[in-house]
């Protein structure tokens, strides 16, 4: 299959393209609509009207809670699991000690 697999690789020649087209078709194009979206509004004065409407305001605070509180949460439990591994001796030490290590390996 020549031209299929480069030399010393064995993906495809077309997974690369692929890949960077659908990072654009999901990424870039949304935000830059948003974008175009937000200079239009600009442009035609209805900022005003749009940082003047509760919801709006409404969306930012409880957006803020909850990443402020899922913060909170999970730097609690990390910590709690930190101080039971390292301090204490409890069966299994070695096994959970991988577990919680696993997600930062697995980058394939």
């Amino acid at each position: 299959m020549r031209g299929y697999v480069r030399p010393g690789n064995s993906q495809p020649v077309w997974l690369f393209p692929f890949i960077v087209i659908i990072v654009l078709i999901l990424s870039v194009l949304p935000v830059a609509r948003l974008a175009t979206t937000g200079l239009a509004a600009l442009a035609n004065g209805g900022v005003g009207a749009v940082l003047g409407d509760p919801a709006l305001w409404s969306a930012t605070y409880y957006t803020l809670v909850t990443a402020v509180l899922g913060t909170l949460i999970s730097l609690a439990v990390g910590c709690a699991f930190a101080f039971l591994l390292t301090l204490t001796d409890i069966c299994g030490k070695g096994a959970l000690s991988f577990l919680f290590v696993l997600p930062m390996m697995s980058r394939r």
